[in-house]
């Protein structure tokens, strides 16, 4: 679906073909591996997403993922290794399910006209 939106200006028409049905609510696909588990976007594939479909970051959080500062909200411990400084690194990411990203991005790219 990202890639719909990188291509949508270079084309009068973008077709996008899924091996699975559409679902009708946030929820898992059959062809889709580790559905049930939870995501994190990190800043990056926020930052990327949002330049590629405006809105995306607020309708993102209208859905109901959880955003977390990285550093501060979350701590990351390694076995073996003295837990890392927690700084404020004014990174966001997003905590959802995968299913809730995939229509996230599905809702914003079906907004392109094209």
């Amino acid at each position: 679906m990202a890639s719909a939106a990188a291509v949508a200006d270079f084309f009068d028409e973008v077709i996008v073909l899924e091996n699975d049905a559409t679902p009708r609510d946030v929820g898992p696909r059959p062809g889709t591996s580790q559905a049930a588990h939870t995501h994190t976007l990190l800043a990056g594939g926020v930052k990327a997403l949002s330049e590629l479909l405006p809105g995306f970051e607020h309708n993102l959080k209208k859905a109901g993922a959880v955003p977390l500062r990285e550093s501060v909200d979350i701590r990351r411990e390694r076995p073996g290794y003295d837990p890392l400084p927690q700084w404020d690194l004014d990174l966001s990411v997003y905590s959802m399910s995968r299913p809730l990203l995939e229509t996230v991005i599905r809702t914003n790219v079906e907004a392109i006209s094209n």
